[in-house]
């Protein structure tokens, strides 16, 4: 810095001095932000923020997985789901056992773990709550020889409550009731079997010119009699028919031990002829022995189970278990089940599609 002629100086600028020297009363001064110097940020590099999107994307999904895997776990080792339909005195405990939809192998499964229940909770009386219009004969004829088996073992009434449907199959898992009682509006009956197939021999042949060669042991030449689809003759169609006759001589069997004494004898032929019917009909000719609701049923289970009057029974629906989808989505257990697409699935498709199959049903319109 130098001293010019009119006393003022040039030079850098420096800020004054504190007062009073450098221990001086000013000593803790310090410089306005204008006079610090500027620093640069730092700024996180393009991979650093990548990296971070991911760990906090994979903790995330981390939490959803366990809550997911949890909830499965609890919905697989847990039973069936309980449902309180009237709340009342639990030392006079009455169980409601649906059957609904179409009776299947998952039917069966859930009838199982649902009587394991059952036999767990020792309740006074068991109403089967049936909505079905039948299904698998084989898996009807399971069911109804669990239900045979707990009445048998805990000695307790069983009452069968018809929604609207219970028809084919539904009447056989619930023929052997102590007491039926259908909604006035019940389609029931059916008694019989039916089954359903396509027979592509023409399409094939006549119209695509592909002819399906197959070959069987030569000591099995029936093999393939009445269940091919490439194929449908007149032996084919006696073969059938004697298979259809066995099943149906079986259901005729079940209604026989289970309303043997409530048919009139001049009335089984036309009871068990495959014949829908509905509860008025039915009543009539003895396949059901009432018309009323559900809590119609549950009186009725009060007074098979000589439960007093001044009781209110508590009255349970038992329903299955359910998995994350169905807790999220009102599915059931037996549905949550899941699939993949490949060349075994659309090959069973093929096979289910063409293939012939027994069932305990009732097809409206056919």
């Amino acid at each position: 810095m130098t001293q010019q002629n009119d006393g003022s100086q040039s030079g850098p600028l420096t800020p004054p001095p504190p007062p009073g020297g450098p221990g001086g009363p000013g000593a803790g001064y310090a410089p306005p932000p204008w006079a610090a110097a500027p620093t640069e940020k730092k700024r996180m590099p393009t991979w650093g923020k990548v990296l971070l999107y991911l760990a906090i994307t994979a903790l995330i999904a981390s939490v959803f997985y366990n809550i997911w895997l949890g909830t499965l776990l609890a919905a697989l080792t847990a039973g069936p789901g309980q449902e309180v339909y009237a709340p009342g005195d639990k030392d006079h405990t009455i169980l409601v056992l649906p059957i609904e939809g179409n009776i299947t192998n998952d039917t069966d499964a859930f009838v199982r773990r649902a009587l394991r229940f059952v036999r767990e909770q020792e309740p006074k009386a068991l109403i089967l709550r049936v909505d079905s219009p039948g299904g698998s004969p084989f898996a009807c004829d399971r069911i109804a020889n669990k239900l045979d088996r707990l009445r048998s073992d805990l000695e307790i009434p069983i009452v069968a409550s018809y929604g609207g449907y219970a028809a084919s199959g539904g009447y056989y898992v619930s023929a052997g009731a102590d007491r039926i009682l259908a909604e006035p509006n019940t389609i029931t009956g059916s008694i019989g079997v039916v089954t359903v197939f396509l027979n592509v021999k023409g399409l094939l042949e006549d119209r695509l010119s592909i002819k399906p060669h197959v070959e069987v042991a030569r000591e099995s030449p029936r093999k393939l009699e009445g269940t091919h689809p490439f194929r449908f003759d007149e032996e084919d169609q006696e073969a059938m028919l004697d298979l259809l006759d066995h099943l149906h001589a079986s259901f005729v069997r079940v209604v026989q031990d289970g309303r043997g004494e409530a048919i009139d004898e001049d009335d089984f032929a036309d009871a068990t002829s495959g014949a829908a019917f509905t509860a008025n009909t039915a009543e009539q000719l003895g396949l059901i022995d009432g018309i009323g609701y559900l809590d119609d049923a549950v009186e009725a289970a009060k007074e098979l189970a000589e439960i007093p009057d001044e009781i209110d029974p508590h009255v349970v629906f038992i329903r299955p278990p359910r998995t994350l989808l169905g807790l999220l989505f009102g599915a059931n257990m037996e549905q949550d089940k899941p699939s993949s697409f490949d060349g075994e699935k659309v090959r069973e498709w093929m096979l289910e599609a063409t293939g012939m199959r027994f069932e305990y049903r009732w097809y409206p319109g056919h």
